[in-house]
């Protein structure tokens, strides 16, 4: 009689502890790139966001500038009808007639000066334009954020005796209407620290020359 025999085929595959090791070094290879992919999206959004407060201080730089260095000497009234000088500095505030806004053939029905004022109000650089000088009790003035993150602004004048001073006019023999030889504005900036720039007003020798040719005899 013969016997018979039974094979019995073997089956390979992972085993509970392979499976769950598998796993966990999945795990940690996930974490590795989540963190990863964190760390470089992080790094664009710092990037990105430097690279925009950085466009809008250069533009803030150079409006200002323009602004300071096309400075004249005329007064204006305000809406509350009082006389302000052509440059009225408090320290932390500037606010002056700029001669320069461009009004081709007189088109527009305004004149082609210009007050400005600035100030830093709640950590943001505000730029304030008034499009007349002498103003009515209801003249609002324009107002555009130039740039944020500004911890402390603060304006120095050059005086002609060649001394800086912490508002304008000074107080002293200075005519009132007399500009300051050049402002110096110093910003301290959110990611980029203290910045200071110092802007010459050329008026300020053509004031001089007419006074000098008015006081000839």
């Amino acid at each position: 009689m013969k016997k018979t025999t039974s094979h019995i085929e073997k089956t390979t595959g992972f085993t509970l502890i392979e499976i769950i090791v598998a796993l966990f070094i999945f795990a940690i290879l996930a974490v590795i790139a989540t963190t990863s992919l964190y760390n470089v999206l992080n790094a664009r959004e710092r990037v990105e966001a430097n690279s925009q407060q950085f466009a809008e201080m250069q533009v803030a730089v150079v409006l200002m500038g323009r602004d300071i260095s096309q400075s004249i000497d005329r007064p204006i009234i305000n809406n509350f009808n009082e006389k302000q000088p052509a440059m009225l500095g408090k320290g932390t505030s500037v606010e002056l007639t700029r001669s320069g806004f461009s009004n081709p053939f007189s088109l527009a029905k305004r004149s082609h000066l210009l007050r400005v004022a600035y100030a830093v109000k709640q950590g943001e650089l505000i730029r304030e334009t008034w499009r007349v000088l002498d103003q009515a009790p209801t003249t609002k003035p324009d107002t555009r954020v130039l740039m944020k993150g500004i911890s402390s602004i603060s304006f120095r004048y050059l005086a002609h005796n060649n001394q800086f001073y912490n508002s304008w006019p000074p107080g002293n023999e200075t005519n009132e209407n007399e500009l300051p030889k050049a402002i110096q504005v110093t910003m301290t900036v959110k990611n980029w620290g203290q910045i200071t720039r110092l802007w010459t007003i050329p008026a300020t020798a053509l004031w001089q020359k007419t006074q000098k040719t008015v006081a000839q005899p």
